[in-house]
């Protein structure tokens, strides 16, 4: 899954040396070359020699070896340029770094590590910590995660306000030497602790899952947080069972399935359909939504996957329906707008983003066709609505933290709309309640599975 590196943060403040060098009379010197990590490539001088006079120029070619990819130069040049051009001033040493590719020779995605972590408190602002790591493999696509423990280590949490944590954290990391995370400790914990452990873990942004055929699963990690559910004042098109907005807070990552599930992983999974099988009426294929399916039919497609996690060691068998909060936190992916991709109060640019009555008359369309919101999510508006977790309810008011909704009802949530409902039905607030045993022709489901396997 990826690589977790640990540190304790101590009520110190640590002061920098400066580095200098020195230059003399003329004579040979020596020039070093290192090789990090040691047979990830090889270094070419031009002119070849290990020994040279001061100010020779000395042009250096880095060459990545199978798996690897040139990152920079360090020591006593600096850069990323390839090759280079240096003078000698003394006797010199320079190491050229090299990072595991994201792909491996054989196609397939590299697990990313995190190393040579480290951390300061800032000598400016004592609230304030930057913790600075490497990141290798995994491509563009790697997600770094910063957790902490006030307890020895016993119980971890996720920084919940976005507004405390900041640079290379969250999704779309790309492997590195010095990334830099900055933590405002003193705004999330205050000032009075002495000692706290923290982790830095990364992770591939998106997991897959193969299902019976080699059929893929992709999942999307979606980051732990705070927002506010619900219609804002004055929302154009809202209604009052969106009231009232509060504060939700969700202290764990998860994945949210980057499609609603089609029909190519249902059939792999159960091998037949629950009711009425998908048509041409209103859409048949792999990539399109699997729908006629009820919450009840959900629940036995999960309890299938959940098995063949466990006969083939995919990880956790935990998949289960998102909680309404989940959903709606991660449909809004940080907007608080009446849609994901804005306000949009004369109905102008959803046609971008959802498939709905004005645009899809004719049934479902293909998974993926319109544009995602900025979590990489697609179809979280229109095209089939989407079952949650919760059975269906009045929100509380008030703030609350990883909430799953009543503890009984008559009828399940779902999200999102579909292919035949109007553009308001499709905004992120939008909510509605079905039987658990009701199909229909725009009604699916996404799934959920949690970060901690």
């Amino acid at each position: 899954m990826g690589m977790t590196r640990n540190g304790i943060l101590f009520c110190v403040v640590l002061t920098g040396v400066a580095l200098g060098a020195l230059s003399g009379c003329d004579r040979s010197v020596s020039l070093g070359i290192n090789i990090e990590p040691p047979g990830a490539g090889e270094v070419e001088r031009i002119p070849s020699q290990r020994e040279y006079d001061l100010g020779d120029q000395v042009t250096l070619h880095a060459q990545a070896g199978s798996g690897y990819r040139f990152s920079e130069w360090t020591g006593d040049a600096r850069g990323r340029d390839n090759p280079i051009t240096v003078k000698i001033i003394g006797d010199m040493r320079i190491t050229a770094y090299f990072l595991v590719d994201g792909i491996d020779p054989d196609g397939a995605e590299v697990t990313p590590e995190v190393s040579d972590i480290h951390a300061r408190q800032r000598n400016d602002a004592p609230g304030l910590v930057d913790i600075e790591y490497t990141l290798t493999g995994g491509g563009d696509g790697v997600y770094i995660a910063l957790t902490y423990s006030t307890d020895h280590g016993d119980t971890w949490r996720y920084i919940t306000e976005s507004s405390h944590v900041s640079g290379a954290v969250g999704l779309g990391i790309e492997s590195g030497r010095d990334k830099r995370i900055t933590w405002d400790l003193g705004s999330e914990l205050g000032h009075s602790l002495c000692a706290v452990m923290f982790r830095v873990t990364a992770t591939l942004a998106t997991q897959t899952i193969l299902l019976p055929g080699d059929v893929p699963l992709v999942m999307v990690r979606i980051p732990a947080g705070t927002y506010m559910r619900g219609r804002y004042s004055g929302e154009q098109g809202s209604y009052s069972s969106e009231d009232p907005q509060h504060q939700v807070t969700l202290t764990q990552d998860f994945y949210l399935g980057k499609y609603p599930l089609t029909q190519a992983p249902w059939f792999a999974v159960r091998g037949s359909w629950p009711g009425t099988a998908p048509s041409s009426s209103y859409g048949v294929g792999d990539d399109y939504p699997a729908y006629n399916v009820s919450w009840d039919d959900a629940q036995n497609f999960i309890a299938s996957l959940n098995a063949h996690i466990t006969s083939t060691d995919q990880g956790s068998a935990s998949f289960r329906l998102p909680t309404e909060a989940e959903w709606e936190y991660a449909c809004r992916a940080g907007t608080t707008t009446r849609f994901y991709w804005g306000d949009d109060l004369d109905d102008t640019e959803i046609d971008n983003y959802a498939w709905y009555k004005n645009n899809s008359p004719n049934g479902t369309k293909p998974v993926g066709g319109k544009l995602p919101n900025p979590w990489g999510l697609y179809d979280m508006s229109g095209n089939v609505w989407e079952w949650c977790q919760d059975w269906y309810g009045d929100y509380p008011a008030g703030p609350l933290t990883d909430p799953t909704g009543p503890t009984s009802g008559s009828n399940r949530v779902r999200r999102g709309a579909s292919w035949i409902n109007p553009p308001g039905s499709c905004r992120s607030a939008f909510r509605y309640g079905s039987t658990p045993g009701e199909q229909g022709n725009g009604m699916g489901f996404r799934l959920a599975w949690p970060a901690v396997q």
